[in-house]
Parts: C-alpha cells; structure tokens; sequence
C-alpha cells in the first residue's frame, strides 16, 4: 500500500483526527451513558438536548450545547483544553484555548447564578473545565 504523505499537516493531527471521527461515530464503552446530570439548580436533559436553570429553559447556541454536554457526559472527570476543543471544533482548534475561554464565558453566563463565581463549570487553571457532581452521584 502506497503511504500517503500529507504534506500541510503533522502525523499527531492525522491521528487526532481520527480519534476524534472514532469519538462520534463509535460510542465508548466506558463512558457512562447518563439522561440528565443535576447540580445545584441546574439540569442538563442529555437526552432531550436542554438546560434548565432554575426551573426556566435557556436557550443555547450548538457550540453551547456541545460543550455544555460534553462536560456534563463527563461530570466528575477533568477535560483537558485540548479535549474539549477537538471534540467541540475538531483537531484543527486543538490549540487554540482563547476560543474555548470565550466559549465558556459565554455558556457561564447563562447558566450560572453569577459567572464572574462559577460554581457549575469550574476551572482548573492551566488545565482543563470539570463539573463536578455532588458526592451521592459519584
């Protein structure tokens, strides 16, 4: 078989993005398929594709969902900037944490009591976002 050679991109973005192809179109295994996640006075209905906060429908965009439930698929678990970036825009955007940062801001201040104090979506500096669930959940 003949190699392929691409020349406008490296061999660590070839494989990411196939793993991000094998991500959407094969489901893991090990990743806990949940309905909804609740904290606090927020819920995500995975099922049905919406947020609720404090007991009102808030509209999101599809980038805001996307991370939204991407995060919430996760509760409990770390993403890493480059996680979330890939499988939100794909292995091109990989790198780019200011769009994730903006991204987030935006999400936080429509489902958070007050953004400027998140308690749903927190940050771990120079990492990553998790939502963390309460202790009975996990």
């Amino acid at each position: 078989m003949p190699t392929i050679i691409y020349p406008n991109h490296s061999i660590d973005e070839l494989v990411a993005r196939i793993e991000a192809l094998r991500r959407r179109f094969i489901p893991s295994q090990s990743r806990k398929t949940r309905e909804s996640v609740t904290v606090g006075d927020v819920t995500i209905d995975l099922k049905k594709h919406r947020a609720i906060v404090r007991n009102n429908e808030v509209h999101l965009t599809r980038i805001e969902w996307l991370l939204l439930s991407e995060l919430a698929q996760n509760a409990g678990r770390l993403l890493l900037y480059d996680e979330l970036l890939t499988r939100v825009w794909g292995p091109e955007y990989r790198d780019d944490v200011h769009l994730l940062r903006t991204w987030i801001s935006r999400l936080r201040y429509k489902i958070e009591k007050d953004a400027n104090k998140p308690m749903l979506i927190r940050t771990m500096p120079k990492t990553g976002y998790i939502i963390d669930l309460p202790a009975i959940e996990q």
